[in-house]
């Protein structure tokens, strides 16, 4: 336990001691021996006083994280789940952060360069700060850091719902996100035919639509990190309609109708609608290398990305992303940062399994 905890925890212990005298009329004077640095606390009685603790003790809670450390970076792509997975629990847990569009193939541009130094797997997303020989990566692992970094916001207090909560991550959610990427890409190792693909995937649904209210957060629930690693998913199957677009599977409320109370619920929620922009931003514009405007919406965008899913060409495609200019970025210095690079590094394609992810093991610079 760190000195902090201890701390917090003795000025509980000693508060609700108090209380408990007091309630059997052995209130005493502690004014010499209190912790709290308040001088109008001894006019309060005891159960004012154990009050008075508790809140103190839930606004370090709150205040810990910013007192404690400077803003991680957080290295994202705005088309990528599994970096939005790790932006909602940044938001819900309220961890100070600094957003950093990031190109992984573009290996001639400066946020590129500091963004291979920094990821060791060179997938994303990463948290990084400065004095990390390496940032943080791989999304679930990245999440529960913030749930412990924050004190536990991300898991139910209650032992059954956090078992919930953990079993519904590493089964449901798990199997559904397998199940989209293999049904999408016309997987044959997921199922041989097309038929059987979609039978398989509507079963994870159902499960899914089983597991709201035990695992996923009902209405009247808090968000927790099975809610946190299923979203991005949900959203681009309901949302955006991917699978219907390439694989004409409808994923209508009448069939799922938990599982739509869930994703509905989901978008109002202030820490997922801060991922959830509109329009393609000038950051994606001036580092993301596919082609597009200001005006160009999320749905848009992200029925183009996915494409290259759709036909099952991913790595082909990753690879040749190492040439394009993003469309917003100045042509004249594409054309400089390409004559000065020495071509020490190079990008080496790898199937991502399923993630809009790339990953090398050439030598960093």
């Amino acid at each position: 336990m760190s000195e902090a905890s201890k701390s917090q925890s003795f000025l509980f212990l000693s508060f609700l001691w108090e209380y408990l005298r007091a309630s059997a009329f052995e209130l005493w004077d502690t004014s010499r021996g209190t912790i709290l640095e308040v001088d109008t606390i001894l006019q309060f009685d005891a159960l004012a006083r154990l009050q008075v603790c508790l809140q103190q003790l839930e606004n370090r809670t709150e205040t810990k994280i910013e007192a404690d450390m400077s803003p991680l970076l957080f290295h994202c792509a705005d088309y990528c789940p599994y970096a939005q997975r790790v932006w909602i629990a940044l938001e819900l847990t309220g961890t100070p952060y600094e957003y950093v569009e990031t190109n992984v193939w573009g290996l001639r541009l400066p946020v590129t360069k500091a963004f291979r130094r920094r990821s060791r797997s060179r997938t994303l997303p990463t948290l990084f700060r400065e004095g990390m020989e390496y940032g943080l990566d791989d999304s679930l692992p990245v999440i529960n850091f913030l749930d412990r970094l924050s004190g536990g916001k991300l898991m139910p207090q209650d032992p059954d719902e956090a078992y919930n909560a953990l079993r519904v991550s590493a089964n449901e959610v798990s199997n559904f996100v397998s199940g989209f990427y293999s049904v999408l890409r016309g997987k044959s190792d997921y199922a041989a035919t097309e038929e059987g693909r979609i039978a398989k995937l509507e079963g994870c649904m159902h499960a899914l639509d089983a597991a709201v209210g035990s695992g996923l957060a009902s209405a009247v629930q808090p968000l927790t990190l099975a809610d946190v690693a299923l979203f991005p998913f949900i959203e681009r199957s309901f949302g955006v309609g991917l699978l219907e677009t390439y694989r004409s599977i409808t994923m209508g409320a009448g069939d799922y109708p938990l599982l739509w109370a869930w994703y509905e619920r989901m978008t109002e929620e202030p820490a997922v609608k801060a991922t959830l922009w509109q329009y393609r931003t000038g950051a994606s514009l001036a580092t993301q290398p596919y082609a597009g405007d200001a005006t160009q919406t999320r749905a848009a965008y992200l029925t183009s990305f996915y494409r290259k899913y759709a036909s099952d060409t991913v790595a082909e495609e990753n690879a040749g992303l190492v040439v394009v200019r993003p469309p917003a970025f100045d042509a004249a210095e594409w054309e400089r940062l390409g004559a000065e690079d020495s071509g020490g590094d190079t990008y080496e394609a790898v199937p991502p399994g399923g993630s809009a992810e790339a990953a090398a093991k050439k030598p960093r610079r």
